[in-house]
This record gives structure tokens, C-alpha cells and sequence, in this order.
């Protein structure tokens, strides 16, 4: 009789695991909906300021020996909010939309 009730008991224990990861999973999704709603307009600003400080200040720093290695370490910086504008605006891998 005990090994029965251990048993269901690991088996509800299961259940509660699987659907706990299952709303984790639509949380996600839903919250990544919001949020990126809610951070695109700041996001614009941001990648626009630096394309500009990349354009104006960084680029031309390339050209000095000294300056070189932190003008690379800048743009690589500046290529991880590149690509999360990217992510952002881009649409779901798996639908036929187009990004506007």
C-alpha cells in the first residue's frame, strides 16, 4: 500500500513540475511581448545615439595606433545593442510577417 501511494505521489509531483514549466514558458512569451513594447521607443533613441557616437567619435578613433584596441572594444559594444533593436523588431521565426 505505501509503495502505491509513493508512487501517485511522484506522479502528481510530475504533474505539478510539468505545468509549473508550462506557465514559466507562457510567462515568458507574455512578458517578451510587453517588454518589448514597452523598451522599442526607448530602444530607437538608444541605437540612434550610438550610430552617431560610432559615426562621429569612435570610427575616427580607429585611426591612431594607440586608440585602435578601444575603438574596436566601442563598436563591439555598440553592435550588441545593434542586435538586440534587431531582436526586437523582428518578427516570431515561425510567422509570415514582416518587419515594419
Amino acid at each position: 500500500m505505501g509503495d502505491i501511494l509513493k508512487s501517485i505521489g511522484g506522479f502528481l509531483i510530475g504533474i505539478g513540475i510539468f505545468l509549473a514549466l508550462v506557465l514559466l514558458a507562457v510567462f515568458f512569451i507574455n512578458g517578451g511581448v510587453w517588454l518589448s513594447v514597452t523598451v522599442l521607443p526607448w530602444l530607437y533613441f538608444v541605437m540612434w545615439l550610438v550610430f552617431a557616437l560610432d559615426i562621429l567619435i569612435i570610427l575616427p578613433l580607429g585611426i591612431f595606433k594607440k586608440t585602435k584596441g578601444a575603438s574596436a572594444v566601442c563598436l563591439v559594444v555598440s553592435s550588441y545593442v545593434y542586435g538586440l533593436t534587431y531582436s526586437v523588431l523582428s518578427p516570431n521565426p515561425g510567422s509570415n510577417q514582416v518587419a515594419e
